[in-house]
């Protein structure tokens, strides 16, 4: 690609190795979709999806075990349940399926966004001086 060897170009990147230089250049070369050169208004976003990522297949479903999200769902529903709970007790089990448990801020996070595209939760108009509501927390 604009006949340059892998070395001046890894020199050109500054923060990437030959190796990765290398790897790229494989899989554009291997893509049947990708062609050089591309035109102008090709992002690199797209040239990274096509050429990194499985199609329908997230990071997250590869490396971290997945969990049951309405389990999850209705044991908060429960007295004294809480994420942080849950989150230990699926941590708690073996691996053996070879995938990583997920953090507690990605298994929030995740859970957060199977809530939202189930809409779960509903949002409560507020009207100061209105209404007086107290919140209690405790069991």
């Amino acid at each position: 690609m604009n006949h340059l060897s892998c070395r001046e170009i890894t020199e050109s990147c500054g923060d990437c190795s030959k190796t990765t230089v290398n790897e790229f250049l494989k899989r554009f070369r291997e893509n049947p979709e990708l062609s050089y050169p591309l035109p102008a208004d090709v992002p690199n976003e797209y040239i990274g999806n096509m050429l990194y990522k499985r199609p329908g297949v997230s990071a997250d479903q590869l490396l971290y075990r997945d969990f049951n999200k309405e389990a999850v769902y209705k044991a908060l529903a429960r007295k004294g349940e809480t994420l942080e709970a849950s989150v230990a007790e699926i941590q708690c089990h073996r691996c053996l399926d070879g995938k990583k448990p997920m953090s507690y801020r990605q298994y929030c996070r995740c859970y957060s966004e199977w809530a939202d595209s189930k809409q779960l939760t509903f949002h409560i108009q507020r009207y100061p001086g209105v209404n007086l509501e107290l919140d209690y927390a405790g069991k």
